[in-house]
């Protein structure tokens, strides 16, 4: 008998910006927390935080307060899905986004990046091989991690 995975419904969003230019032009800290409210409230989420990290890098996941906050949140059961505007908000490498990615399926949880073109992939730590991201088609927000 195979366990059927709880359907996410709750969210916690994390979005993060390098540099003041970038808070303000271009996909500003407004742009990506709008983006991620509108995201949940049409796919049946409930956002129940979103953490900045605001002039901090992404080099490493674990020098950034906001989303190590995100990831205790996120990971604190099933069911919960960790949402950003993008992977290159959550992570600039392959090994943080693999660990970040396993981290949320040990805990039940599922991550959600939404794409500029609208496209919302959800990531497994397969979904990475050799340094290239996979094309996942668009999920609908009753899709599981298991199907691939």
């Amino acid at each position: 008998m195979t366990a059927v995975k709880a359907k996410s419904t709750r969210a916690i969003g994390y979005v993060r910006v390098s540099t003041e230019g970038q808070a303000t032009e271009g996909v500003s800290l407004a742009a990506q927390r709008d983006r991620t409210e509108v995201w949940c409230k049409a796919n049946g989420y409930d956002l129940i935080a979103l953490h900045v990290d605001a002039g901090l890098s992404g080099k490493r996941a674990d020098n950034r307060p906001s989303l190590q906050t995100a990831l205790r949140e996120a990971c604190s059961g099933p069911g919960v899905a960790l949402v950003v505007y993008s992977l290159s908000r959550l992570a600039r490498s392959v090994k943080d986004t693999l660990e970040i990615a396993a981290r949320l399926e040990r805990a039940g949880g599922d991550q959600v990046s939404l794409s500029p073109n609208g496209s919302t992939p959800r990531l497994r730590p397969d979904a990475w091989s050799f340094g290239f991201r996979r094309s996942w088609p668009p999920c609908s927000p009753t899709a599981t991690n298991a199907a691939a």
